[in-house]
């Protein structure tokens, strides 16, 4: 059960979406079933505004509930990257998002601009929950000034860590935190100087994951109900938000391992919506002169000996070098 902040809020999304009857457990909506039920169309009379609404509501009463009165945590919303990670940690996500980070200035001028694990409501409980409840990668883009515009990442590398439905109301719910402090701010006693990210005018809710982890689903009713929905909820503010599924280049996999930087920013340049991934996956299909109609097949001009054998990808050379 949801704790904190955040208390009862999934109870409200999983009705909203319908999908309380799926699993034994919440959040039902992290459940495989509610994600193979919602891909194709949204349920009946389902509004993201609504949503926003009533989990907005949520977040305030249990704000009003808070168990003390103390100052939330200077870090939340702080822009500093996590650079340590234990050498024994076996999560593939988190030595994704580590390697990010500790990308080399020098070999990429943007590496300054990427940051990690952003605490986003630690404190506003009490000094116990949402500690851990942090964006997995912050990335501030190129304006006028310098957090003028945001992403938001949640990162995915495989569905062992939840499918797409779930990623979305996972980043989804760091906006939401971000909205509840952009109209608290005073009252919170944050600052510009330790909060930076809370004065960006454009702010960009990403999950971001290799193609394949979109196989089989199609959101794009999702991602234009939210971007909508969020327009519609914060239009008297003075900035905006907006929503989008992105994939890693459909050559590119973080499942058995994590490669070097050169292949890491390549990745990170060449990511985009899935559907325009997956058009560069047909195109390559198209000149590799196989079908276009399921997992990447070989060749015509392969058939032979080796049938099971499929098309290496053209992201990475022997030695780690994009072509």
């Amino acid at each position: 059960m949801q704790k904190g902040i955040l208390k009862g809020v999934d109870e409200i999304i999983d009705d909203i979406l319908g999908v309380t009857s799926i699993g034994k457990t919440l959040p039902h909506y992290r459940n495989k079933e509610a994600c193979d039920r919602l891909h194709h169309f949204p349920p009946q009379s389902f509004a993201a505004a609504d949503l926003l609404k009533q989990v907005s509501d949520k977040i305030e009463d249990n704000w009003k509930g808070r168990l003390h009165n103390k100052q939330p945590s200077k870090e939340n919303w702080h822009f500093e990257p996590k650079k340590y990670i234990a050498k024994t940690n076996p999560s593939l996500e988190v030595q994704l998002e580590r390697a990010i980070v500790n990308i080399n200035q020098n070999m990429w001028p943007d590496a300054v601009n990427w940051t990690n694990q952003v605490p986003t409501a630690s404190g506003l409980w009490d000094h116990k929950y949402d500690r851990r409840r942090a964006i997995d990668l912050v990335h501030v883009l190129p304006g006028q000034n310098r957090y003028d515009a945001v992403e938001f990442i949640e990162l995915k590398v495989n569905r062992e860590s939840g499918y797409p439905l779930y990623a979305a109301i996972e980043v989804l719910l760091y906006g939401m935190l971000y909205i509840f402090s952009r109209r608290h701010f005073k009252e919170l006693k944050y600052d510009l100087t330790m909060q930076p990210l809370l004065q960006a005018k454009a702010i960009h809710l990403v999950v971001l994951a290799p193609y394949k982890y979109y196989d089989g689903y199609q959101f794009d009713w999702l991602e234009g109900e939210i971007t909508d929905g969020l327009r519609r909820f914060i239009e008297p503010e003075s900035y905006t938000m907006d929503f989008q599924f992105q994939a890693f280049p459909w050559d590119c996999s973080f499942e058995k391992s994590i490669p070097d930087e050169a292949l890491i920013i390549k990745a990170l340049k060449d990511r985009s919506r899935v559907e325009a991934i997956g058009q560069q996956w047909r195109n390559e299909a198209k000149r590799l002169e196989c079908e276009a109609d399921g997992v990447l097949a070989m060749p015509r001009s392969w058939a032979g000996k080796n049938k099971t054998r499929r098309a290496q990808p053209r992201w990475a050379s022997a030695k780690g070098q994009a072509k």
